[in-house]
């Protein structure tokens, strides 16, 4: 807050541009003429995008309950057990249930890696987790990986595996805003805007997406003599020294700061408690 000297402090709760919340992949539902289930769980999965909250948990174990569950192929059925189980994994430290869902999903459908990695990354760390998808086969296990390695701080491996995708495979709008974030770390402000420019005409109202625009909109502002340390995933108060003085970069400052309190509030009623997990 400029008034007080400083700019604004980081979004109230564990936000960071790397958070669990944000790190749920998009997945590819195979929908087959009539399953009913897939586009469900495909709609489920954007809602939890634009607000990772608890409430779309509920409405996916709901699903297990519908006829459309019943009528489904065992792969959709595994998908949507294996997406409860990551809504768990970013909203809840309980990982009893996130075992128990993976292998029921495994009895439906070819076990999954990247939901593994998930949970090899929440008991052991993303290291380990990351070193499990040394060289991923598709779309979902290579943005996994790097946001790992980012996780793991290992942000000139993250760059190079960007840089190097599975055959056949191309960056969305989740692989654009992990790049950004790589790039914001290296203090390359300007290449990670163009990448989360990319990301948001996909994804405009992904949560993880805005948080990286507004990241990028808040380092923008700052003085090239901001000291390294600074530039980290999650925004952090420094002196007004360090702040631009232009019009233009206080227009960014102030636009940070409202998606900020904005993404705030959507984060609201995101926490579990462990009775309501499973």
């Amino acid at each position: 807050k400029r008034a007080e000297g400083m700019l604004p402090g980081p979004v109230p709760g564990p936000v960071t541009g790397l958070t669990s919340v944000l790190d749920v992949s998009e997945g590819t539902v195979p929908s087959g003429a009539g399953d009913s289930l897939a586009k469900e769980l495909q709609m489920l999965r954007a809602e939890f995008a634009k607000a990772p909250t608890a409430h779309v948990l509920e409405k996916v174990k709901a699903l297990r309950e519908t006829a459309s569950w019943e009528s489904a192929p065992p792969e959709t059925r595994a998908q949507t057990l294996r997406f409860q189980a990551e809504l768990v994994l970013a909203l809840s430290d309980d990982i009893g249930p996130v075992e128990q869902l993976s292998t029921e999903a495994d009895r439906l459908a070819k076990s999954n890696r990247t939901l593994r990695s998930r949970l090899h990354a929440k008991m052991h760390g993303a290291k380990g987790a990351a070193e499990q998808l040394a060289s991923p086969m598709d779309l979902d296990e290579w943005n996994l990986r790097m946001s790992l390695l980012l996780q793991s701080g290992q942000t000139e491996s993250m760059l190079e595996q960007y840089r190097n995708p599975p055959e056949g495979v191309g960056p969305d709008a989740e692989s654009r805003r992990l790049h950004a974030l790589a790039l914001i770390t290296e203090r390359q402000i300007d290449e990670a805007g163009q990448e989360v420019e990319l990301a948001r005409q996909r994804k405009p109202d992904s949560f993880s997406v805005r948080f990286a625009a507004a990241l990028v909109d808040y380092f923008t502002a700052l003085s090239p003599a901001t000291p390294a340390e600074v530039y980290v995933l999650s925004p952090v108060p420094v002196p007004l020294g360090l702040v631009k003085a232009d019009a233009l970069s206080l227009a960014k400052l102030d636009k940070a700061a409202a998606e900020f309190e904005g993404l705030a509030a959507d984060r609201k009623s995101t926490r579990l408690n462990s009775s309501h997990a499973n």
